[in-house]
């Protein structure tokens, strides 16, 4: 079974259109959502602890992720596995198809994931550095490193889509447009690192008080025409629809799987 980089074009104009708005109820909470965890980020960054990590995470997933995630979906911190034995690095947030192959959850948050079940990954970060960004390519690589077998028990799709790996912060101290070429450095030194090459590690960032930017594929085997488009106009909401869509066209290509490949 074939497994693709993710490349499905999603529409930057379609939160442009007053008309092409979510109802007014879908975005008064989803407005409210943002108020709230971004108020609740603000108060968090005041102290100066080890957990401050942990505390943006927390603060994305229940006020911004969980209110919006299908009932089939479940949401983790942990690492994701092959049938070979391989494994990702730790990843934040784990989004993954409950109906498929079940995951080992060691807590109720967090626990090893197999791969064909994960739908999609995202870093959290306080403050986007470039250290934070060099991080997050190296864990998204670690993700699109794993090879997947989709045995399905009613097959649905030939060719599966790879995992959608995301990265949200609350700050950075870049301009906007800078952004694209922090990202787009830290993946070329990854590749021509003598590692395995993956065009597209990350497909999109979103950075709350600033920006979303999003890859475009316009053929996956041409690296030219890969190329990032960011904008400065309601992030947030352009990076949740973005990941929401894109988690559930992820799901729609997958039917229960056979575990027995992880035994045998």
């Amino acid at each position: 079974m074939l497994s693709v980089s993710f490349g499905r074009k999603w529409q930057m104009s379609r939160l442009d259109d007053p008309q092409n708005r979510m109802n007014k109820h879908y975005t008064e909470l989803l407005n409210s959502q943002i108020k709230l965890a971004l108020a609740r980020s603000k108060s968090a960054s005041l102290l100066s602890h080890k957990g401050l990590q942990g505390r943006a995470r927390e603060v994305f997933l229940h006020d911004l992720l969980l209110p919006f995630l299908n009932e089939d979906l479940g949401v983790c911190t942990g690492v994701v596995v092959d049938s070979k034995g391989q494994q990702s690095n730790q990843i934040d947030i784990i989004v993954y198809d409950k109906r498929l192959i079940p995951p080992i959850l060691w807590t109720l948050g967090e626990g090893i994931v197999p791969c064909e079940s994960v739908l999609a990954a995202i870093e959290v970060k306080t403050v986007l550095t470039s250290t934070e960004v060099k991080k997050a390519v190296s864990n998204a690589r670690s993700l699109k490193c794993l090879q997947p077998e989709f045995r399905e028990a009613n097959s649905h799709t030939p060719v599966k889509s790879s995992i959608v790996c995301c990265v949200f912060a609350y700050k950075s101290k870049r301009k906007p447009s800078n952004e694209e070429r922090t990202l787009n450095r830290h993946v070329e030194a990854a590749n021509s690192s003598g590692k395995t090459r993956i065009v597209v590690p990350i497909s999109a960032f979103c950075v709350a008080e600033s920006c979303f930017g999003l890859c475009h594929i316009d053929n996956p085997s041409d690296p030219k025409e890969i190329r990032f488009e960011t904008v400065t106009v309601d992030p947030i909401p352009r990076f949740l629809t973005y990941f929401l869509d894109n988690t559930v066209f992820l799901m729609a290509q997958r039917s229960p799987m056979c575990l027995s490949h992880y035994f045998y």
